[in-house]
């Protein structure tokens, strides 16, 4: 249903127009790769949370500038994957939580943080529903066993991991 979703050609211009507009920021700016990161990350996050249960679509969740926590990681996830980062969908059985996963290959306290380990690669959850430590579980996931999926191809082109230097946190305050 969800790479379904990703197929839809308004879906995809939608993405396209999006990532644009983040793109030209991000040049017009000359913001570095860490702050083109917070950008994307930031931009999902200060879209307002709601309880619908039905999945809406990218230019919905523009349109009511609001949507669930699958609607904003599903579109996370497409802007991240969008600027050629490597990462996953993170669906929390048994909750009504989702985030998204960046692939990293540095892991800073172990303690601090929860890595979700897909073969080789070690992916961070950033959840899409606030501003919060990226990395760290929302209390609503605790006791879930998350399942990790790639919606699009893994290639080349898609093979950027978390900026080393970003500060592993994203903040609108």
């Amino acid at each position: 249903v969800i790479r379904g979703a990703l197929s839809d050609p308004i879906t995809q211009d939608t993405l396209a127009r999006t990532s644009e507009e983040l793109d030209r920021i991000y040049h017009d700016q000359m913001l570095t790769p860490s702050e083109y990161f917070d950008l994307i990350t930031g931009f999902i996050q200060q879209i307002p949370l709601s309880d619908g249960t039905n999945m809406r679509f990218p230019i919905e969740v523009l349109h009511d500038k609001t949507g669930t926590s699958q609607d904003k990681a599903l579109f996370l996830y497409s802007l991240l994957y969008e600027a050629g980062y490597d990462v996953v969908f993170i669906s929390y059985p048994g909750t009504s939580h989702c985030a998204v996963g960046i692939r990293t290959d540095t892991i800073g306290d172990p303690l601090a943080v929860t890595a979700y380990q897909e073969g080789d690669k070690k992916y961070l959850s950033i959840n899409p529903n606030n501003p919060t430590f990226i990395g760290r579980k929302s209390s609503s996931t605790e006791d879930s066993d998350p399942f990790l999926f790639h919606l699009l191809p893994v290639d080349e082109k898609h093979s950027n991991t978390l900026p080393e230097s970003a500060n592993r946190i994203t903040i609108l305050e």
